[in-house]
């Protein structure tokens, strides 16, 4: 990310004008299970989304000016827990860049971050696959893997 973070603030991007950031939970047993479920209120978007927006100010250097969203509680339903399994939330900044970020609490998937920057000159994609960089409007055009690795746990926050 924090090549991503580079090309951003040095407009190698162009104009960023949207996000998308999700937060695949992935451990459905730390929800219906845990402590989480025992408190007077969970709330998935301060418990996993936030990181997403976290990471989505410190990318744009911006905090939102508006935001809205929908929460549900369909994909844990069978386990009665009582809060939001899902959150989708829309934000915009004063400079016009638009963000998705959604908190997926109860699908199947493994742990993992999805990011998708999209900029007037080219676009970052961050998956379960690895990393990339589009550059090209061209239906041609090939992926470039961003071989930078994801920062570790022990190396976040630290100024890298």
């Amino acid at each position: 990310m924090v090549v991503l973070s580079r090309e951003v603030s040095n407009k190698e991007m162009g104009d960023v004008y949207h996000i998308e950031a999700d937060y695949l939970w992935g451990r459905p047993e730390k929800l219906v299970r845990g402590w989480r479920r025992n408190i007077p209120f969970y709330s998935i978007v301060l418990g996993a989304s936030i990181h997403m927006i976290d990471l989505s100010i410190w990318l744009t250097g911006e905090l939102p000016v508006e935001v809205s969203g929908y929460g549900s509680k369909y994909a844990l339903r069978e386990h009665q827990f009582d809060f939001d399994d899902f959150a989708v939330n829309l934000f915009r900044f004063s400079n016009g860049t638009m963000l998705k970020v959604t908190a997926h609490g109860g699908g199947a998937h493994p742990h993992h971050h999805n990011v998708r920057v999209y900029g007037t000159k080219k676009n970052f994609f961050h998956d379960i696959k690895g990393a990339y960089w589009v550059d090209s409007r061209s239906p041609d055009t090939k992926p470039r893997i961003e071989l930078s690795d994801y920062p570790a746990r022990e190396k976040r926050g630290r100024g890298l």
